[in-house]
């Protein structure tokens, strides 16, 4: 059985989307060889050649040297055979999509595949990690570990710790954290953590205010100049995903009531598939 004393030796990462290949990219920065599983082949590739893409560019801007850059995605491989693929991990980090029933099948998935020690972890801003790891006969094996995007860049990870997560599995998490340069963040086992909590209502006022008539670059200009956030709330939208958004604000208001009530245009976004960043379309065109 692994130990915090130990550490982390063998990762791997279940779901090749924005924040599946964000995490792997880190990991994979930071020394330790990863395995980032996809759905089928076809996702695996595009996975791949989004990695390789976005390296590429931080080399290009020398943040990389070529020899960093080649051994960072040397120790990245891609896989399409599901959760067989993962036996021998120490680590597995889940980051399907921001539904419920999707990730429980994937963790009863993984509890079968992988060594008893092994510690199951995901990514999920929203869903308590008591619900996750009770598809599991490891719960005491299971936490929180929420990266943000893009993770190869965001200095924090929210670690948040289920009702049968053991003191042991808390540490490595912790450590872990620490090992890739970031700062861990302990958070309360409830809907939303700490972070979605926060934002989300913020993000959904800047969709109320574009639906009121406002240019979402104007929305986003106004914030970032005048109030001097990084970065506008509808470009950040667009980041995380206008289909993440809406998911997670229906998580928060089934558990906290009305006040995080999505505004109809993400509704709206979602339906005709303008998703942000990933689709080509947002609140911006890209």
């Amino acid at each position: 059985m692994i130990s915090a004393k130990g550490g982390i030796q063998r990762v791997a990462i279940v779901g090749a989307g924005v924040m599946g290949t964000g995490i792997a990219e880190l990991i994979a920065g930071c020394g330790l060889e990863v395995l980032l599983v996809a759905r089928d082949r076809e996702r695996a590739l595009r996975a791949r050649e989004r990695i390789e893409a976005h390296v590429q560019r931080r080399a290009g801007r020398g943040a990389l040297t070529a020899g960093e850059r080649d051994a960072l995605l040397a120790r990245i491989t891609a896989s399409s055979d599901g959760a067989a693929a993962v036996r021998d991990a120490d680590l597995v980090i889940e980051a399907v999509p921001e539904v419920v029933e999707v990730k429980r099948r994937v963790f009863e998935a993984l509890d079968r595949a992988l060594a008893p020690g092994a510690v199951l972890a995901t990514t999920t801003s929203t869903i308590p990690i008591s619900l996750l790891a009770s598809a599991t006969a490891r719960p005491e094996r299971v936490l929180g570990m929420h990266f943000f995007n893009p993770a190869p860049v965001v200095e924090g990870v929210e670690v948040v710790r289920g009702e049968a997560t053991s003191d042991e599995t808390l540490a490595l998490g912790m450590a872990f954290a620490r090992r890739l340069g970031r700062t861990p963040v302990v958070a309360r086992d409830r809907t939303g953590f700490i972070t979605s909590r926060l934002i989300h209502p913020y993000l959904n006022e800047a969709a109320h205010a574009v639906m009121d008539g406002n240019a979402p670059a104007d929305v986003d200009a106004a914030m970032v100049h005048c109030l001097r956030m990084p970065m506008g709330p509808c470009a950040l939208m667009d980041l995380i995903g206008i289909d993440v958004v809406l998911a997670c604000l229906q998580s928060l208001r089934r558990e906290y009531g009305e006040r995080y009530a999505p505004a109809p245009v993400l509704e709206y976004m979602v339906d005709a598939g303008h998703l942000g960043r990933k689709s080509g379309r947002g609140f911006h065109v890209y």
